[in-house]
């Protein structure tokens, strides 16, 4: 008896396979704990410009995201065919648009690469859910 699951989907860093579809792991509220550029903990750096970030993605594709509990951005959000990326979609007098690259994505965490304009690197960012 073959069986096939096509809702799973693993990840670069991922641990495990999961039944659930990337929409319904990714949707709930994140808080940043961890950043790390190119291998090194970068998190000491980050926040102090960045404090106490949280992201709200809602299974309607809108997203929130929070600093000190004060909204800083929201806008859409969608993943690419490939389910390997979110691509971020921000109403800035016209849409702006970026582009996070999936590492992990597990029950209780996600990892997502993606540019900085500040640092003007690459960074991976890491999150707990927190519901």
């Amino acid at each position: 008896m073959l069986v096939f699951i096509n809702s799973c989907e693993v990840y670069e860093e991922d641990t495990f396979i999961s039944i659930k579809k990337p929409k319904q792991r990714l949707t709930g509220i994140w808080q940043l704990d961890k950043v790390e550029n190119r291998g090194e903990d970068f998190s000491e750096e980050y926040f102090r410009i960045y404090q106490n970030q949280s992201t709200d993605y809602k299974y309607n594709e809108t997203y929130e995201q929070y600093e000190n509990d004060s909204l800083l951005s929201y806008g859409i959000w969608s993943l690419d065919e490939d389910l390997k990326n979110i691509l971020i979609h921000i109403p800035v007098g016209s849409w702006e648009n970026e582009i996070y690259t999936i590492k992990r994505l597990q029950k209780n965490n996600l990892w997502l690469t993606g540019y900085n304009d500040y640092f003007q690197d690459s960074l991976l960012y890491m999150f707990t859910r927190v519901e």
